[in-house]
């Protein structure tokens, strides 16, 4: 829901700049939509479209989408049982957590452009969008990776597993997992060279910058789970901890090739 307003919401500012009068001012090439440009982009955000228009001498305006989707093979990841054995007593081994992972991040874009001099620029705006993780998985068989893991008999429940503190269901051998990277609404900061609007018909443009997340929010079935890594002797909580938190200031690059229309 969130994506197709964000769409909705760029394709009408787009649709705005590009049905403005095309009559370029002559003694004012730098004159609010007095230059349109459309260029691609691939960026650590994804890949997408932009135009951009000058504002005045120094500022270019922006806008656009980025989009990237991935989906990653399955993976067995090793899991500790507890002291009570309860994983061991369930099955009569301990199990792997066999997943696989869902990555999907779409984001619309409002920038501005500072040129102090020549092509080089400092950049700063906002990004709207999700950056969210899905990771589906289940405890694996040990005969067949592909098949869950069956209880021994009807005697027992399905256990569950404490991360951090957190009780996570295994109801059926399944665990599947959301991760929220960051707020709806990020900050960005970049510097690069080359411009958004062009003076010829083609032009190249290069940045690097950061782009603020925020906190991350792990949850399973709509609940929260707790990443601190404070409370858990379990040290691979504590690194998931560490690299999500390292991730709250998300490193940008992108490159650009755009096209002058008028």
């Amino acid at each position: 829901m969130k994506q197709r307003k964000l769409m909705n919401v760029v394709s009408v500012a787009i649709a705005i700049i590009c049905t403005l009068p095309l009559q370029a001012q002559d003694d004012d090439a730098s004159a609010p939509f007095s230059r349109l440009n459309i260029a691609l982009r691939a960026a650590t955000t994804g890949f997408g479209l932009e135009v951009a228009t000058p504002l005045n001498n120094h500022f270019n305006a922006r806008a656009g989408v980025d989009y990237f989707g991935y989906q990653s093979r399955y993976y067995d990841i090793l899991i500790k049982d507890n002291a009570n054995q309860d994983l061991y007593d369930a099955f009569g081994y301990v199990p792997d957590y066999h997943a696989k992972g869902k990555l999907n991040l779409f984001h619309g874009r409002l920038l501005a452009d500072y040129h102090p001099a020549g092509i080089f620029h400092l950049t700063a705006g906002l990004y709207l969008g999700d950056f969210k993780a899905h990771v589906n998985g289940y405890l694996a068989d040990r005969n067949n990776v592909n098949q869950p893991a069956k209880l021994k008999d009807d005697a027992h429940e399905w256990p569950t597993i404490d991360f951090d503190g957190h009780q996570i269901d295994l109801t059926d051998g399944r665990a599947n997992l959301d991760l929220q990277l960051g707020n709806f609404v990020k900050p960005y900061f970049g510097l690069g060279v080359g411009r958004a609007v062009t003076k010829r018909k083609v032009g190249f443009k290069f940045e690097l910058g950061v782009l603020y997340l925020g906190d991350y929010s792990l949850s399973q079935n709509g609940e929260k789970i707790n990443l601190s890594g404070g409370s858990s002797d379990v040290k691979e909580v504590a690194d998931v901890h560490e690299y999500l938190q390292m991730l709250q200031w998300y490193p940008m690059l992108s490159i650009q090739l755009s096209y002058r229309l008028f």
